[in-house]
């Protein structure tokens, strides 16, 4: 790794972990009490997004497009408190694909760590939230509930004898 790349990944670096920061004070003051859903949703998010090992954990081209997830997240909270339906609605369309990349996530193995189409599934989500949340902020690839369900199969493809049962 260059100088001038590990330079710009320390900046980008600071920049997400400001960035969560905000976002976390803001889920937490209460001003979204009325929307439990919705900030357990975005708690998750952000802890999966950020959490201790976050900067050695997440491939370089990942980590500079963490910024724009937490900008998505952003744009989510500043939309709620004017369209709690439109975002439980858009909450539903994301929930399948978020509860099938947490069970796998959130297990005491790391095995899906190996499973390059698992972790192509798991950043999928993210931008298929930012679709959903802040079409503005863009996706880096094109995404959509069949783009998803085929790179969710080939990610079960790839770990031969191993069941994932969640369904979307």
């Amino acid at each position: 790794m260059s100088i001038d790349t590990a330079d710009a990944l320390i900046a980008e670096t600071r920049i997400v972990l400001e960035l969560h920061h905000r976002l976390r004070q803001q889920l937490n003051r209460g001003r979204f009490r009325a929307w439990p859903a919705a900030v357990e949703d975005m708690d998750s998010q952000l802890g999966h997004l950020v959490y201790a090992g976050f900067v050695r954990q997440t491939p370089a081209r990942r980590l500079m497009q963490l910024q724009r997830f937490l900008h998505g997240a952003e744009a989510r909270m500043d939309k709620l408190s004017q369209a709690p339906d439109k975002d439980r609605q858009l909450q539903t369309e994301i929930e399948p694909w978020w509860q099938r990349c947490i069970a796998i996530i959130d297990r005491a193995d790391n095995d899906w760590r190996g499973n390059s189409a698992f972790q192509e599934y798991r950043w999928m989500v993210e931008e298929y939230r930012v679709s959903l949340f802040a079409q503005n902020l863009g996706t880096v690839v094109r995404v959509s509930p069949k783009r998803l369900e085929a790179q969710w199969k080939r990610s079960r493809l790839a770990t031969p004898g191993r069941r994932i049962t969640t369904s979307a």
